[in-house]
C-alpha cells in the first residue's frame, strides 16, 4: 500500500511546474476556490429554505444555518485530532524530488483537512439539492487532487479526508436532517 501511495503521489505531483496555467489553477483551487464555493453553496441552501415572509434572521433560519455548519465544524475538529495523534509529516518534508508549489508550513499531512472540508460541504449540499451536490462532489475530488498536485498531501491523506467528510455528512443527514423538521418546506 505504501508503494502505491508513493507511486500515485509522484505521478500526480510530476505534472507540477510544467504548465503554468495548470499550476496556477491548482493553487487557486487548493487555496481560494474551495472556500468561495463552500460559502456560495451554503448560502444557496440557506436561501432555498428561507421564509420570505419573515425576518432574514428569524430563529428558524438561524437554526438551519447552525445545523448546516455543525457537520463542517465536526469534520474539522475530528481531522485535527487525527492529525495530532498520527503526526505524519507532509511529503515535501520527507521525500526527494517533490514539486512543491505552496509555501505550506511543515505539519501534519494525514488526513487532508481540505479534502474532508470539500467532501462534507459537497454532501451537505447534495442532501438538499442533488444537481448542485453532484457538481460539488466532483469539485471535492478536484480539491483532493490539487492537494497532491501541489505537493502537500499523499493520496491516502486525501482518500481518508474524503471518507471522513462523506461519513460525517451522512451521519448528520441520517440523524439530524431527517428528524429535525427545519429543512422541510
Amino acid at each position: 500500500m505504501l508503494n502505491l501511495n508513493l507511486t500515485i503521489f509522484y505521478y500526480i505531483n510530476s505534472f507540477a511546474n510544467k504548465i503554468y496555467f495548470l499550476d496556477f489553477f491548482m493553487i487557486l483551487v487548493t487555496n481560494y476556490l474551495i472556500y468561495i464555493v463552500a460559502i456560495m453553496s451554503l448560502a444557496f441552501i440557506f436561501l432555498r429554505y428561507r421564509n420570505k415572509n419573515i425576518s432574514f434572521f428569524d430563529f428558524l433560519s438561524i437554526k438551519r444555518m447552525f445545523l448546516m455548519v455543525l457537520p463542517i465544524f465536526t469534520t474539522v475538529i475530528l481531522v485535527k485530532i487525527i492529525k495530532l495523534m498520527i503526526a505524519e509529516p507532509r511529503p515535501f518534508e520527507v521525500l526527494l524530488g517533490v514539486n512543491k508549489l505552496l509555501t505550506a508550513t511543515q505539519g501534519e499531512s494525514f488526513p487532508s483537512n481540505h479534502a474532508a472540508f470539500a467532501a462534507v460541504i459537497a454532501c451537505i449540499v447534495y442532501f438538499h439539492n442533488k444537481k448542485l451536490g453532484k457538481i460539488l462532489i466532483l469539485f471535492s475530488f478536484l480539491v483532493g487532487v490539487s492537494r497532491i498536485y501541489v505537493g502537500v498531501h499523499y493520496p491516502l491523506d486525501v482518500l481518508v479526508g474524503w471518507g471522513i467528510g462523506f461519513v460525517i455528512a451522512y451521519i448528520f443527514y441520517k440523524i439530524i436532517y431527517k428528524n429535525v423538521k427545519v429543512f422541510n418546506k
